[in-house]
């Protein structure tokens, strides 16, 4: 089991990246006192979320490296989509991998969503609501991290990413 300190950053679960700010026992209404993790979303100075360390340990995961941000970068390409037809299985899935957090599987997620929506417009046609809201989720986990990796704002990754993948296809077809 990792143990983390005070000035951590973590990964905890839909909230993005948080830093750590203290952790201490409380003793909130109607609760019994317990040792509670105090996390600050890096890119939302709107909370502060008080998490009980031991139920909510599984949770949190260490942020990526920059290597494993430009791994996942250069791996999009290749990234097989995951697609499920049928709208409640999809729904189950989609939002079982938004729990998870995972960014390898946050990718497929993304990847596949663009890729819909790109078929679905050609055809004058638009997603359904809750496959956006899905869509945004993901990009909203994925790229708060990335952000925080790369010191930039969550609303440069994605520029930062097609240029990314376009300077490796300049390098891929010039050699």
């Amino acid at each position: 089991m990792k143990i983390y300190a005070v000035n951590d950053y973590v990964v905890y679960g839909n909230n993005g990246v948080c830093k750590i700010t203290d952790i201490r026992k409380e003793k909130f209404y109607g609760t019994e006192e317990q040792v509670y993790c105090v996390l600050e979303p890096v890119h939302s100075n709107k909370s502060t979320i008080y998490t009980p360390i031991n139920r909510n340990l599984d949770k949190f995961r260490n942020v990526m490296s920059c290597e494993e941000v430009y791994e996942l970068i250069h791996s999009i390409p290749n990234e097989e989509t995951i697609w499920i037809e049928d709208y409640q299985a999809r729904s189950e899935k989609f939002n079982e991998i938004l729990k998870e957090g995972d960014p390898k599987q946050l990718i497929a997620l993304i990847k596949t969503l663009y890729e819909h929506q790109e078929n679905l417009l050609s055809n004058g046609k638009k997603m359904r609501m809750s496959d956006e809201k899905i869509m945004r989720d993901a990009e909203h986990l994925l790229f708060d991290e990335f952000a925080y990796v790369l010191d930039i704002q969550p609303h440069e990754v994605l520029p930062f990413i097609l240029n990314e993948l376009d300077d490796k296809k300049i390098i891929t077809a010039e050699t």
